[in-house]
């Protein structure tokens, strides 16, 4: 047996109250612990007031984001309106810039002039022949022929200046006749109003259509077309972002309508479009 005497059974019991004694002093204190439980509740309620914190301002920056996209969209939409408005009104302006074609004929007036003077010789060397003949038809007979002279002198002056007359109102409806025709083989508008578009790589007739619904319809429109029009015309006709310019539809609008085919078709028809 392990322990038969007593003074081994003191020993356990002393090594026993002894780890007893060791294990109490060693033991943490019921304070510590809810001092530890303490300090981790308020962490992690500072936390959460931090993650509470953090929400809010992303939630601020979104609605913040949120009022500044619908105010851009707000100016585009007017952005949009002003441009359809300025092209309509240069629509509008540009047809009378075509006006001084008509007044080139306009030249042609001073002809009429001309034949003005050739009249009036006429009518002066006829004057004095009806008072020579009257003259002579009375110093001929003295007594007897009075009646025959009144008679005969008459008939002359109304001979004399009917075809005086009639030649000259013949001559000037002739004139005016001929002067009148000139003005009406001169076109007035050569070029015609609406030019095709489709010519155009990267625009066929369903594009055609549409441009042609917002205003667009001659080669000068596109050729005229700023940066911005660009975006705005692209957002109206759902194309892809940059596909106005990559397509280069101003410099093909000014080839085209400087006449310059050659170089359009060496420059641009043996390529293929973007695709949409």
């Amino acid at each position: 047996m392990l322990f038969t005497t007593p003074e081994q059974f003191i020993v356990l019991a002393a090594v026993l109250l002894g780890g007893w004694l060791l294990g109490y002093v060693s033991a943490p204190s019921p304070k510590k612990w809810k001092r530890r439980v303490r300090e981790q509740s308020e962490s992690f309620t500072a936390y959460h007031e931090q993650a509470q914190d953090q929400l809010r301002a992303s939630h601020s920056r979104a609605a913040n984001l949120t009022a500044d996209l619908e105010a851009l969209r707000a100016d585009h939409a007017e952005a949009e309106r002003t441009i359809v408005g300025l092209r309509s009104a240069a629509a509008a302006a540009t047809p009378p810039a075509a006006a001084p074609v008509i007044a080139v004929p306009l030249p042609v007036t001073p002809p009429p002039a001309a034949p003005l003077p050739s009249p009036e010789p006429v009518i002066a060397a006829a004057v004095p022949e009806e008072p020579s003949a009257a003259i002579d038809h009375t110093d001929t007979p003295p007594v007897a022929a009075p009646p025959s002279t009144v008679t005969e002198a008459p008939a002359a002056i109304a001979v004399e200046p009917s075809p005086v007359h009639q030649p000259e109102l013949e001559a000037e409806p002739t004139e005016i006749a001929t002067a009148a025709p000139d003005p009406a083989p001169t076109d007035r508008f050569v070029p015609s109003p609406r030019d095709s578009l489709t010519r155009i790589r990267g625009i066929d007739d369903a594009l055609q259509a549409r441009l042609s619904d917002l205003g667009i319809v001659r080669f000068e429109d596109l050729e005229k077309l700023s940066a911005q029009d660009e975006m705005a015309l692209e957002q109206r006709l759902s194309l892809p972002v940059g596909y106005v310019a990559r397509e280069q539809w101003r410099p093909q609008a000014a080839l085209l309508r400087a006449g310059q085919n050659a170089d359009h078709a060496a420059h641009f028809a043996a390529t293929e479009p973007a695709p949409l």
